[in-house]
């Protein structure tokens, strides 16, 4: 075979190989630089395909064929009534105080023991009208809402299927 024959076919091999390698390479690349504004497309696609099929629950997400929101979480503490007063919770940690007046004797000690069934310690004072002071833990209550008042929460989240819209009823 001659000798330029075999050198241009090596050449062309060559420049063939080069060249599909450096389209492959450039495709490759194109798609990696492509990739985040996909992703920001299919999340942008999510949310508002969220936005369109949770219209009865704002700010919900679309999980799994259901609409899903964090429900509002309030904490609220409260005092028990003891010796007929309810006091408002003062402090951190919350407590109660209240106090009563009782003769000495049978009464003091009924007043003490109402005290310690609410977890509470009595301090006791003065002569012969004694003055008892209770002071207990206040209760702690967490409630959650959903924004949809017509939708109740389970586990802190508001869940709902999508197209459950009342208000579209006519």
């Amino acid at each position: 075979m001659n000798r330029l024959k075999v050198r241009r076919t090596e050449l062309t091999t060559k420049a063939i190989t080069t060249l599909l390698t450096s389209v492959l390479v450039a495709s490759f690349a194109g798609t990696m630089l492509s990739m985040p504004q996909m992703i920001q497309s299919v999340n942008a696609q999510s949310e508002q395909g969220s936005e369109n099929a949770c219209k009865e629950l704002p700010g919900a997400t679309l999980e799994r064929g259901k609409c899903e929101a964090p429900a509002k979480e309030t904490t609220t503490f409260t005092c028990a009534k003891v010796f007929g007063n309810t006091p408002t919770p003062t402090g951190d940690p919350k407590t109660c105080t209240t106090s009563t007046q009782k003769p000495a004797g049978t009464e003091t000690n009924t007043a003490k023991a109402e005290c310690e069934s609410n977890g509470g310690t009595a301090n006791v004072s003065g002569g012969g009208t004694k003055t008892i002071t209770c002071t207990y833990p206040a209760t702690k209550t967490v409630t959650f809402a959903c924004s949809n008042p017509d939708i109740n929460p389970i586990d802190g989240k508001c869940i709902t299927k999508p197209g459950d819209r009342s208000e579209e009823e006519v």
